[in-house]
């Protein structure tokens, strides 16, 4: 079987996926709410609308909520524990180590 070759992309040539989604559910906004009031203090986001469009550009936001609110919980017992850590930081790690 061949093997693929890599190819370089400039970040600059990167655009976001189309939106999949005109909304949230109710029960899927409740669910990314709740992951962004734990972690807007890492600043990672902007605003709840930057956070919640990456859901909206999901197939399955559902997976992808569950997966972020789990990574919320986490983050937020780990700053409780240490709140001098670098948030940005933390936050980033616990993303990697998700995936």
């Amino acid at each position: 079987m061949a093997r693929k070759r890599k190819k370089n992309v400039k970040i600059s040539d990167l655009k976001a996926s189309p939106f999949r989604h005109e909304g949230l559910t109710p029960e899927q906004e409740a669910m990314a709410r709740e992951a962004w009031k734990l972690i807007k203090d890492a600043e990672v986001f902007d605003a709840f609308e930057e956070f919640e469009s990456g859901f909206l550009r999901d197939m399955h936001p559902e997976r992808e909520l569950a997966v972020w609110l789990r990574i919320a919980k986490r983050y937020r017992e780990h700053i409780d524990a240490h709140p001098d850590a670098d948030k940005k930081q933390v936050l980033g790690q616990m993303v990697l180590g998700s995936m």
